[in-house]
């Protein structure tokens, strides 16, 4: 199994947002999820269903896979990289057809609130634990276990929540999982390849 490392780039400071200061060129041996992400959207058959991607990488590769498609999903990614929230700009710019169906925020996930998302058919948290540090907790209102419950509270009925086993935090992350499985506030519907497939409970 090949895990993602740890991002060296990520290096928070009191009193600033933790940022990622580097940005996620598509590198499929070594962290091939969006590459699977891109191939279940299209074997499971989704179009036109929103879609919230954690993550997007430099390459913004689920999005122009998505815009091959004849009835694209409208995609909302997010990522703490300047580096490609700017690859994302110039990309809309010269594709404007793909600026209908994919938005990205330049943030960090664990500022999030429920009043500023609209509902997801499929949500892919694939970076869970990978980020969090003690420094989020000065301006942050969430952790982990509480970006899960807002993801949850989000979804559209038959909807579906992703992770990814290969995951440098997935250690820290299983835990969390098994736990809203434990409630049946999660409901294991399948895997693909390294990602996990759950329903809201």
């Amino acid at each position: 199994m090949v895990f993602s490392p740890p991002p060296k780039p990520w290096d928070p400071k009191p009193g600033k947002l933790n940022f990622y200061a580097d940005s996620w060129k598509l590198q499929a041996k070594v962290c091939p999820c969006d590459l699977q992400f891109a191939d279940f959207l299209a074997a499971s058959g989704r179009s036109g269903s929103m879609v919230f991607h954690f993550g997007t990488g430099e390459h913004h590769l689920l999005a122009k896979e998505n815009q091959a498609l004849s009835e694209p999903n409208e995609i909302l990614g997010i990522t703490a990289s300047l580096g490609e929230y700017e690859a994302y700009v110039d990309y809309v710019i010269n594709e404007p057809q793909a600026a209908k169906y994919y938005k990205v925020l330049f943030a960090d996930i664990y500022t999030l609130t429920p009043r500023m998302l609209p509902k997801f058919d499929v949500v892919s948290l694939f970076h869970l634990c990978e980020f969090y540090n003690v420094s989020n907790a000065e301006y942050a209102p969430l952790d982990d276990t509480s970006l899960v419950e807002l993801f949850l509270a989000t979804m559209n009925p038959g909807g579906e929540l992703l992770f990814y086993t290969g995951s440098f935090a997935y250690a820290k992350a299983q835990p969390i999982i098994e736990r809203f499985v434990d409630q049946g506030r999660l409901i294991k519907k399948a895997e693909y390849e390294q990602l996990l497939i759950y329903a809201a409970g």
